[in-house]
């Protein structure tokens, strides 16, 4: 209604839910994420994963530790929507800039693939089991 009551639904257009994110992603150009908190950015992680350069704000757990500003994504403070749009713009706006950051956002999954984060657990688990088995209290 709101986007009807603004005179946007030529612009604005709300998607619904998918089955195919892939394809989603596989169709999108950058990732917008314009939460104020996650508890870790899945999303962003999916999205880079398929070449997708990410727009985010500041927030708490996440983005600092996934994105390399101006590398593979742009960071805004977290509030500054002025700072998300014109971001936004800027990798709309430059073709060149946003391919070559979805080509480097890809490399995400050399730290959050399935692999990676299995191999961390296991190791983890591992070292918990054999500090418990050397306890004698």
């Amino acid at each position: 209604n709101m986007i009807d009551e603004r005179g946007l639904n030529g612009t604005v257009k709300l998607n619904g839910p998918t089955k195919n994110i892939g394809q989603e992603y596989s169709d999108s150009s950058i990732l917008v994420m314009s939460s104020h908190y996650e508890g870790f950015p899945m999303v962003m992680v999916e999205a880079m994963a398929c070449g997708l350069p990410a727009v985010t704000f500041d927030y708490k757990c996440g983005p600092r530790d996934i994105i390399i500003d101006g590398e593979n994504g742009l960071i805004v403070p977290d509030g500054d929507i002025d700072g998300l749009a014109e971001a936004m713009v800027r990798l709309m706006k430059d073709d060149d800039l946003r391919k070559r950051m979805g080509e480097k956002a890809k490399k995400v999954v050399e730290t959050y693939s399935k692999e990676k984060v299995m191999s961390k657990w296991l190791q983890l688990y591992e070292e918990t089991v054999a500090d418990k088995s050397g306890d004698k209290d």
